[in-house]
């Protein structure tokens, strides 16, 4: 597969796979890149697909987690977190470096901080026997508002979760 030239500082970005499909809905890919300056990687997703070269591929209205970290030879390291969903075909979707052919993001912080509790938020849910990429996807928009704000984001409980599971399961 051919990479576009990044320049200095970019991330590159590759042409998503032309033959990923899920039935009538096409996939969105997302890649995992390391190379010696950027490390993406996804903490939390459940691709459906997968190929060496590093693409994963999820049906669209799946959610995943997506850590950039851009490292630096000088002064302090780069970190952004995003909790994307992958868009379906007729949505309108944002660029997302590492992302084809975009996703709709819920959740976006930049900073080593700000990515720390994120990720420590992340742990909260997981004690609690939820798999991150499962929580309502409103959570994850005032979260993200509150950690930007610099606020502690309200807990995610389980009766919450559960809430949103019922709502989900009677089609709201």
């Amino acid at each position: 597969m051919r990479s576009e030239r990044a320049g200095r500082g970019e991330v590159p970005r590759l042409p998503a796979p032309a033959n990923w499909s899920a039935g009538p809905a096409p996939l969105t890919g997302a890649l995992r890149l390391n190379t010696l300056r950027h490390q993406i990687t996804l903490p939390f997703a459940r691709p459906v697909a997968a190929r060496p070269d590093g693409w994963f591929g999820f049906e669209p209205g799946a959610v995943f987690v997506q850590l950039l970290r851009e490292l630096a030879r000088r002064g302090p390291d780069r970190w952004r977190l995003a909790v994307l969903r992958a868009g379906g075909p007729d949505e309108h979707l944002c660029r997302v470096a590492g992302v084809r052919p975009g996703a709709e993001i819920l959740l976006r912080v930049t900073g080593k901080g700000r990515t720390g509790r994120v990720l420590r938020t992340f742990a909260a849910i997981h004690r609690l026997g939820i798999d991150p990429v499962d929580v309502s996807p409103p959570w994850f928009a005032s979260a993200g508002a509150a950690l930007n704000a610099g606020l502690v984001p309200r807990p995610y409980s389980a009766s919450q979760h559960a809430a949103y599971l019922a709502v989900r399961r009677v089609g709201g």
